[in-house]
């Protein structure tokens, strides 16, 4: 770009057209968080290609490319930001939560280094830096971070959402008065901000082993959430509507016919998914990092559910999903996969096998495996109870079905296992079922068992980490919890006395929990 091309680009962004700009980036954040990513994306790369010069456009394409697990090309874009603007500190934490979120903790501490001094964005810059340290093992380092920011009394919830989800506050009873009163109905709080800040106290609570508070907290905080979902997804819960979607699918799945057909071979210079799937909170991602270690596997991408190709059927047939496939041949099947083999091709992966762990994609997953020629699924199970629980006690703004009651939770976690030990049964050798309990205790064992499934050879750098969370957390992610840990084994046995609700939910599968 010439001296006065990017002289005229600074005065229309500073200028007349700073408005028009705002409406756009605005909506890139804004169909970020409705889920639409692929539209947040290409409408983020035309804002970064129209204003070139614009921190905020690079680092919003940033953002929507980490979206996709693309993190290096993400990477690049959130430097872009910041050398465009190196002392704007409020895009400099963003830029920091972002690395965190893409587990580039050595880069957020020399981008935090000066944390303490930087106006406005101290607190939250160093309960980012904490968090990093934390992930690299340096927790005493962490603790004096903590402590200093405590010192304070930050006002900022984000502030204690790092420092919680890492158990660096759950001793500071300042921390418990100063979330009740914020929740006790000044009106300070509302929408997301007053759902996400009753799942901290509960989260608070639970830490302290203060078991009976943390669930009232948890109620509390789901009965806020729902209201904020029903209006951005419009999609209700109805437990009768739900056992017909799932009987549609497995009653009409022509596994017979499938399993008799021969299947198209795919070349071996192609990238294939190994589709990991469960319900949010199984444990999909300690199966995606363990495989991910291994030098040909790619573990960077989660990408839109391919079942969108199936629902796109369905509109023009009439026809459920399994309906549809009782009606194609295999060459018509594999047609209809290789335009989602095509779409994972990128420069980015050349390993052979990408990992997918979009959970839309378990209703589907009869069709992508189908459909997709040479594509591998492993299914992840975990205690009933305790999957219903941990999705419970989790706020996912961004699930049309999260933030239920107790018996719908309960209800659809039967619905999800009721699919899981369906597709176990259903799609043959190319299907393998790894239980969260089992996984955790042996790692090794059953991340060998996977990468048999795939063809591949034993790594070395699969090999599980030695490390453990000092505490249990339900609320805030962290990449820490990758590192197999028993401590959410039995997550729900704290809370048994008080799940009737959920456990009559679960249906057959709260048998155990109702004998004894």
């Amino acid at each position: 770009m010439s001296r006065d091309q990017a002289s005229a680009q600074r005065k229309q962004v500073n200028g007349t057209k700073r408005p028009e700009l705002k409406k756009k980036q605005q909506r890139v954040r804004d169909l970020r968080s409705r889920g639409d990513t692929r539209r947040a994306l290409n409408t983020a790369a035309e804002l970064a290609k129209e204003y070139p010069n614009d921190p905020e456009c690079h680092f919003l394409l940033g953002l929507t490319l980490t979206d996709f697990q693309r993190f290096e090309a993400g990477q690049k874009c959130l430097e872009r930001s910041l050398e465009l603007a190196p002392k704007n500190h409020g895009l400099r934490l963003a830029v920091c939560q972002a690395m965190l979120e893409t587990a580039e903790f050595e880069k957020l501490l020399d981008q935090s280094d000066n944390w303490s001094s930087l106006p406005k964005v101290a607190q939250d810059m160093g309960a980012v830096r904490a968090a990093a340290l934390c992930e690299l093992g340096r927790r005493s380092e962490a603790e004096l971070v903590a402590k200093q920011i405590l010192s304070s009394a930050p006002q900022s919830l984000s502030v204690y959402r790092h420092l919680l989800g890492y158990g660096l506050t759950s001793h500071d009873e300042r921390f418990g008065r100063w979330l009740e009163k914020h929740l006790s109905g000044d009106g300070t709080w509302e929408g997301e901000k007053l759902a996400e800040g009753y799942f901290l106290l509960a989260d608070y609570y639970h830490q302290r082993g203060e078991h009976e508070k943390a669930l009232t907290a948890y109620i509390d905080a789901n009965e806020k959430a729902r209201p904020l979902l029903a209006r951005k997804f419009n999609r209700p819960y109805r437990a009768e509507q739900e056992e017909k979607s799932v009987a549609s699918i497995t009653k009409n799945f022509p596994a017979e016919k499938l399993n008799n057909e021969p299947t198209a071979s795919v070349s071996d210079n192609i990238t294939r998914p190994v589709f990991i799937l469960g319900m949010p909170r199984s444990g999909k991602s300690l199966v995606e990092y363990a495989i991910g270690a291994h030098p040909q596997v790619s573990a960077k991408r989660e990408l839109p559910p391919f079942t969108v190709l199936g629902l796109s059927l369905e509109r023009k047939t009439g026809k459920t999903m399994s309906q549809v496939l009782g009606l194609l041949d295999a060459k018509q099947r594999a047609t209809i996969g290789a335009r989602y083999l095509k779409a994972i091709q990128s420069s980015e992966v050349t390993e052979p096998w990408s990992t997918d762990t979009n959970p839309i994609n378990l209703r589907g997953a009869g069709f992508l495996w189908a459909t997709v020629p040479g594509s591998r699924i492993v299914l992840i199970k975990r205690d009933p109870l305790d999957l219903a629980f941990a999705n419970f006690a989790k706020f996912m703004p961004r699930f049309p079905h999260g933030q239920l009651p107790l018996f719908e939770t309960g209800h659809r976690t039967r619905m999800m296992l009721s699919l899981i030990d369906f597709w176990a049964e259903n799609l043959g050798d190319r299907c393998l079922v790894v239980e969260y309990e089992s996984f955790v205790r042996e790692p090794e064992v059953h991340t060998r068992r996977v990468l048999e499934l795939l063809d591949l050879p034993w790594d070395d750098s699969c090999r599980p980490a030695e490390k453990k969370r000092v505490v249990a957390s339900n609320n805030v992610d962290s990449r820490e919890r990758a590192a197999p840990d028993e401590q959410f084994v039995g997550l729900a046995a704290p809370y048994r006395k008080w799940l009737e609700p959920m456990i009559e939910g679960l249906g057959e599968y709260g048998e155990r929990y109702r004998q004894n």
